[in-house]
């Protein structure tokens, strides 16, 4: 939601339907006024409310609760701990012995911070004190072009900011396919007040102090120039000291902003925990768990104690201890945390000899496929997928055995009907001049990757609105090993956004749309 005021103090939104003053009004399509202010404190107070809601549910949800048959209920410490054995979990603050049976590490990640940037929290800061609005600014630049840097780019751009990225990497969202990045980084990237430097290494950030602006020093074309030196060179130096010589060797630009966020990625909070006395094998901090999420020895155990799940005897593992969630790393998102968590509650009523139902039977049989579990970036639009890109199945399958094929929002008569062409208020400050205000809301695509001999469908990828609700067709069909041949013929209702999937479909299938 686009919160702000009117002259006359009315809150309006960039949403279609009533505004808050009582007044039956519809604002899509039309601009409701020449300008707006942003009421930042109040959009923090909003921010912080949200946030404390969802928290205190959770709580409220955790306390007295029996997750497991005949267990204690549940007891919430707000203390520091470490695992001082199998059985054994210490506070760090009172000292207090907890005696279990399970344990289950869940302590996720942590902002990824480079070296040589100095975080002040206001200036320079992080995605941690971002949520709450701080070092919100006209002139920013966010580090890191990834789904956290996109989403809230998307925020502060809406809200009036001029932004410019440095990304490390030489191609954007390399992750996707070229035709769905280009496709994103035109109605995306292209309607807002964004500038992004690709292939560049952030060498320092100077917090503002002293009268002084954010001080960002970069090397740009920096994949191009190490290329470039190591053929001049001709050495078999490491790569680190290859890496440092090419780098003395530029030029270092400077970028003077308001305010910065740093958003290179996140890190496991897995230190401090015990985990060397235990030998729990890790890879950059995090902890390597087994396809039950049972933590992996790194090396032997002295005890003889053995698994009751006759799938991790034969292993290295600790039967009684779990790992979720961004701690273990296997894939770093909030849903699949929970997706795990799930999961583990099962094994260990099957462990304590429980009796579960035959879904969750049948479920701890299975693996986890992570790749079937989609990704979302909440901007504007939205950018959602699941499976294989084209590029990652044709490295598996086959370039000769995978085909796919991509259908636009424009002929969809809900988007059309709905939506068309939206122009924003001014946002009141010294830069936003209007230019970026217009939205087009019929931009989108769907892109199926598919075997082209079965017909199974093996991946989506979807930019556009509702692309968060859309993907999840794609997501029961994939996991269901569904045929494109299997939903050519599904009827969608009319006028709905997800006919977009009726045309891919049918054009695969060679059959009519109308």
């Amino acid at each position: 939601m686009f919160l702000g005021k009117e002259g006359n103090g009315k809150v309006v939104t960039d949403k279609s339907g009533s505004d808050k003053s009582g007044n039956d009004k519809v604002y899509s399509n039309q601009s409701v006024a020449d300008s707006i202010q942003i009421d930042i404190e109040k959009l923090k107070e909003y921010t912080s409310s949200v946030v404390n809601k969802l928290r205190n549910g959770i709580t409220s949800g955790l306390k007295g609760s029996r997750f497991i048959k005949n267990s204690e209920p549940v007891h919430v410490k707000y203390e520091e701990g470490y695992i001082i054995d199998k059985n054994t979990i210490k506070s760090k603050q009172t000292g207090d012995i907890y005696k279990v049976k399970n344990i289950i590490i869940a302590t996720g990640s942590t902002p990824n911070i480079p070296e040589n940037v100095e975080i002040d929290k206001k200036t320079v800061f992080t995605s941690n004190e971002a949520v709450h609005l701080e070092g919100f600014k006209e002139y920013m630049s966010i580090i890191g072009m990834g789904i956290i840097g996109l989403e809230f780019a998307d925020i502060y751009t809406a809200l009036g900011s001029e932004i410019t990225f440095f990304e490390y990497s030489p191609e954007f969202l390399s992750m996707l396919d070229k035709d769905v990045s280009k496709y994103y980084e035109k109605v995306f990237l292209k309607n807002k007040a964004i500038d992004y430097y690709l292939d560049t290494k952030v060498k320092y950030i100077k917090a503002a102090k002293n009268n002084k602006p954010v001080t960002i020093g970069y090397l740009q074309n920096f994949s191009k120039h190490k290329i470039r030196n190591a053929v001049d060179k001709q050495t078999e130096k490491g790569e680190e000291q290859e890496e440092k010589e090419k780098e003395e060797e530029q030029e270092v630009k400077e970028k003077f902003v308001d305010s910065c966020l740093v958003a290179t990625g996140r890190r496991p909070l897995t230190e401090g925990l015990g985990l060397e006395g235990l030998q729990v094998k890790l890879n950059r901090g995090y902890v390597q768990v087994n396809e039950q999420l049972r933590v992996i020895k790194e090396n032997k155990p002295t005890d003889t104690s053995t698994s009751s799940d006759t799938s991790s005897t034969t292993e290295n593992v600790y039967d009684n201890i779990f790992c979720i969630g961004d701690a273990n790393g296997k894939q770093m998102l909030a849903h699949t945390a929970s997706h795990q968590a799930l999961k583990v509650i099962d094994l260990i009523e099957k462990k304590e000899k429980n009796k579960i139902n035959d879904a969750a039977t049948n479920y701890l049989n299975q693996s986890i496929i992570y790749r079937n579990i989609p990704s979302v970036c909440y901007t504007n639009p939205e950018l959602a997928f699941v499976g294989y890109s084209q590029k990652e199945a044709e490295k598996v399958f086959g370039v000769e055995n995978i085909s796919a094929d991509i259908s636009y929002y424009k002929s969809n008569s809900k988007i059309v009907s709905e939506n068309n062409i939206t122009i924003h208020p001014d946002i009141n400050n010294t830069y936003n001049k209007r230019q970026y205000n217009t939205i087009d809301n019929t931009q989108g695509m769907v892109k199926i990757i598919y075997d082209k001999n079965t017909k199974q469908l093996l991946g989506c990828v979807i930019v556009g609105n509702y692309a968060s609700i859309l993907i999840h067709q794609a997501v029961l069909a994939i996991n269901a090993k569904l045929t494109v041949y299997d939903l050519t013929y599904m009827v969608h209702s009319h006028p709905t956004v997800s006919e977009v999937y009726d045309n891919v479909f049918k054009n695969v299938a060679k059959v009519r749309t109308h």
